[in-house]
C-alpha cells in the first residue's frame, strides 16, 4: 500500500508503488498441439475479469476504510460499474478526454 502519511501518491515522478513489473500479456495453452491454440480464450489458464464490478470513488486516500482490502468488508452500497469501462463515463468524476 502507499504511505499516505507522506502523501506519495501527490508526486508524479513516482509512479510504481505496489506494481508488478511490466509485462506481455501471454496465456499459456495446456500443450503446444492445443486445436483452440489460436484463441486465447479457450486457455484452461485464462479467465476474464469482465463483468460488473462494485465500485466507489474516494476522493483522496485518506478517506478509504482501513478494512477496504479484506474480503468481509461490506460494500453493499456501493455502486456497480461494468468491467472494462471507465468510470468516468459511468458517471463519477469529470472525464479527462472528451
Amino acid at each position: 500500500m502507499w504511505n499516505i502519511s507522506n502523501k506519495l501518491y501527490q508526486t508524479p515522478e513516482i509512479t510504481e508503488i505496489n506494481r508488478i513489473p511490466m509485462h506481455g500479456a501471454e496465456i499459456p495453452f495446456a500443450c503446444a498441439d492445443d486445436e483452440n491454440f489460436c484463441n486465447y480464450e479457450n486457455s484452461p489458464f485464462y479467465m476474464s475479469l469482465d463483468g460488473d464490478w462494485k465500485f466507489k470513488l474516494f476522493h483522496d486516500p485518506e478517506n478509504i476504510p482501513d478494512k477496504v482490502f479484506e474480503s468481509k468488508f461490506k460494500d453493499s452500497k456501493w455502486q456497480e460499474i461494468p468491467v472494462p469501462s471507465n468510470w468516468e463515463m459511468q458517471g463519477f468524476g469529470e472525464p479527462l478526454f472528451r
